[in-house]
C-alpha cells in the first residue's frame, strides 16, 4: 500500500470516528474542547438569556416540522449553536436560541430533537460555582440579561436551565420581523436583535390593549399575555 492511499484512509477513518451512525457529531460530553461540534438534545442546552421572539419561534417551528429527519439533521449540522461550555458538562448556548425552541417545539420524535453545537469556549468548565461562571460570562458579553418588560439586568443565577421557559418579548418578535422586510443586515454585533427590540420599545411601537377584546398588534406579538387570554391565569 503506498503512502498515499495509506493517508485517504487515515483522513476517512478520522471522520468517520468524529460522526455518529446518523451522520451527526458525537454526543457533546465534559471532554469536548473549544472549537470541537457535538451533538446535544435540545433540551440540554442552556440559555444565557431571559426572552424569545415567539413569532420567529412559530416560523422556525413550522419549517422543521414540514422537514424529514434527516433534512433537519443537515440544518442543523449546517447551522452548529454556538456555545460556552460549563461546570459539570453544560454548555451554554450564546446565539441560535430561537433555532433550539423551534427545533424543541416541532412535530418531530423527542429522540430527533437534537443540535449540533460548537463549543466556542471551555475556560469557565473548572468554575468553583454558578456564581463564578457567570461572573466569567458577563465579562465574556455572553449574557444578556434584560427581561420582556426591558428591566435589567437580572441575576444571571435566574437563568433557566431550558428554551422552554423563556418569556416572550413583543419587542423582539418586532425586530425579527422588520429584519425579515429589509428593516436592518443581520451583522456580527453580538445581540443585535435585542438591541433594536429595546430601541423599538424606546418609542413605544406597539400599543398595550387596556382589555383583551382591544388586544390590536399587541396580541399578534404576545397572544400568550394575559392580556390576551380573556383575563385566565398565565
Amino acid at each position: 500500500m503506498n503512502l498515499r492511499v495509506t493517508l485517504v484512509l487515515l483522513c476517512v477513518a478520522t471522520l468517520a470516528q468524529s460522526k455518529s451512525h446518523s451522520g451527526m457529531p458525537r454526543a457533546c460530553s465534559s471532554d469536548t474542547r473549544a472549537g470541537q461540534t457535538c451533538t446535544l438534545p435540545a433540551a440540554a442546552a442552556r440559555p444565557t438569556q431571559l426572552i424569545l421572539g415567539m413569532q420567529e419561534v412559530r416560523a422556525k417551528t413550522a419549517k422543521f416540522s414540514d422537514m424529514s429527519v434527516s433534512d433537519l439533521q443537515d440544518y442543523t449540522i449546517e447551522n452548529p449553536v454556538p456555545c460556552v461550555a460549563g461546570p459539570g458538562g453544560t454548555f451554554h448556548m450564546t446565539d441560535h436560541h430561537h433555532l433550539t425552541a423551534s427545533v424543541l417545539a416541532s412535530s418531530h420524535k423527542e429522540g430527533d430533537k437534537n443540535v449540533v453545537v460548537l463549543v466556542q469556549d471551555t475556560s469557565l468548565v473548572g468554575s468553583a460555582s454558578m456564581i463564578d461562571f457567570y461572573e466569567g460570562m458577563v465579562k465574556l458579553n455572553a449574557v444578556w440579561l434584560t427581561d420582556e418588560k426591558g428591566h435589567g439586568p437580572i441575576n444571571p443565577l435566574l437563568l433557566p436551565n431550558s428554551v422552554t421557559h423563556l418569556a416572550n418579548d413583543p419587542y423582539r418578535s418586532l425586530a425579527y420581523n422588520v429584519r425579515k422586510a429589509g428593516g436592518y443586515d443581520k451583522v456580527t454585533t453580538p445581540y443585535q436583535d435585542f438591541l433594536w427590540g429595546d430601541f423599538f420599545r424606546s418609542h413605544d411601537l406597539i400599543e398595550l390593549p387596556t382589555d383583551s377584546s382591544n388586544s390590536g398588534s399587541f396580541c399578534a406579538a404576545a397572544p400568550y399575555s394575559t392580556l390576551c387570554l380573556g383575563g385566565a391565569s398565565a
